[in-house]
């Protein structure tokens, strides 16, 4: 199927395709976390599901490392990169995400078994990583349909073999190594042996252009490795303070949260291409127009979670994961939501930046956002327990939002006066 879909020429079929593929992934990719924790809590004891909700919460994590913020900048790159210097710098960057993965393991001290499922997890989001890197190439020619595609197959595949593997084997090491090996074998067939159907120079990648390439998308990388920290910070430091059956706890509540970012993402993705060609071509009224409308999907999506989550999260989550005493964090699971809304805004804000080329300024407000939490999470949660630091952690977020969005004016306007 997927030959036939990159051999389609109707224009109409390809955008109409895209937008399905688009949804499709994107529905998956965010209810992922969610449904593999609803697995495990009805599979495996409370401690081994809290072993993989800190699993899936550091791998994300580290996610950021391997996929290097490299994605809208080789979207929106108009240089002559050739695809080998991208595909380098990408196995440079996911080969120093596992280094880091081990690292985390060692210096935490964790039992042999806790760190081979957290290095398995890795190893799985790795696999995404190398994909991510094809899947860019495809969007950047037009072809958001294919790479939505791949990721759609991928992600039902693995939750097949995920979810069939953890209920009828119920040892969660197994399925995470069969989950690995699937993701292996599916980067290969969909995404490195597609790359030939689509016209590209295969030369030798320049040294100095993949060194520009990590140089130039560090700002990015450690933007979304702040942002993911901003938004886990919580669960890291119960992590250290509290059992394995807490974190189980936090971590249903805390796993559909990502889900407003994630749908959000893949709203606005699409449009990242058509925005950096309104932008280059100082066509203001289209670029803006754009960016209005995608707000307000952002803002719809997130105001009805937050809503839905109020009024029903916290029983539909209970019958999900099939736990009773989750209603002792409904204030948290609301406060949670609404840092979810903050940061898919500020995932959509930064985008915009980027097509700006705006790297450095965003990784500064990162940066001093990521040190204000990180020196008032700890204290907080100490005294003012998990509410409290979920609090903190959305402040923290929202005020980081409206920083961006006040970037974002200041440059538009002085783009008009330049060109306008």
């Amino acid at each position: 199927m997927l030959k036939r879909i990159i051999q389609e020429t109707d224009e109409r079929r390809i955008a109409r395709r895209g937008k399905l593929f688009i949804v499709a992934s994107g529905g998956l990719s965010a209810a992922f976390s969610v449904i593999i924790l609803i697995v495990a809590a009805r599979s495996l004891s409370l401690e081994e599901t809290g072993i993989l909700t800190i699993a899936l919460a550091i791998a994300k994590l580290l996610l950021n490392i391997g996929k290097y913020g490299m994605r809208n900048y080789q979207v929106t790159d108009t240089h002559e990169v050739y695809f080998s210097e991208w595909l380098v710098s990408r196995v440079i960057t996911t080969v120093v995400m596992m280094v880091v993965s081990v690292g985390y393991c060692l210096v935490n001290g964790y039992a042999q078994y806790k760190a081979g499922i957290i290095l398995l997890v890795c190893l799985l989001y790795a696999g995404e990583c190398m994909e991510d890197v094809y899947t860019g190439f495809y969007q950047k020619e037009d072809r958001l349909d294919v790479s939505s595609y791949i990721q759609t197959a991928r992600y039902v595949v693995l939750y097949l073999v995920f979810g069939i593997g953890l209920l009828f084997s119920r040892n969660l090491m197994t399925a995470c190594l069969f989950s690995v090996l699937a993701t292996g074998l599916l980067v290969y067939i969909y995404s490195v042996r597609t790359l030939r159907y689509f016209p590209h120079r295969q030369a030798a990648p320049r040294k100095n252009v993949v060194a520009k390439l990590l140089v130039d998308c560090f700002p990015l990388c450690l933007m979304s490795f702040i942002l993911i920290y901003l938004s886990n910070a919580p669960k890291y430091e119960i992590d250290k303070l509290y059992d394995s059956d807490v974190q189980a706890y936090f971590g249903f509540v805390s796993m559909p949260i990502f889900a407003i970012s994630l749908l959000s993402g893949f709203i606005f993705q699409p449009q990242i291409v058509n925005l950096s060609h309104s932008w280059k071509e100082r066509n203001f009224s289209r670029f803006e127009k754009i960016v209005r409308r995608q707000f307000v999907y952002i803002l719809v999506v997130s105001l009805l979670c937050i809503v839905l989550g109020w009024l029903l999260g916290i029983p539909f989550l209970s019958l999900l994961y099939d736990v009773e005493g989750l209603e002792a964090y409904k204030f948290t699971f609301v406060v949670l939501l609404i840092g979810g809304a903050g940061t898919a805004v500020i995932n959509f804000l930064a985008a915009l930046l980027v097509i700006f080329r705006l790297q450095k300024l965003i990784l500064y407000a990162h940066i001093v956002t990521g040190l204000g939490i990180f020196l008032s999470i700890k204290p907080v949660i100490r005294y003012f327990g998990i509410d409290g630091a979920t609090i903190d952690a959305t402040l923290w977020i929202l005020a980081l939002a409206a920083v961006l969005w006040v970037v974002y004016l200041v440059n538009v306007r002085e783009g008009k006066k330049l060109y306008g």
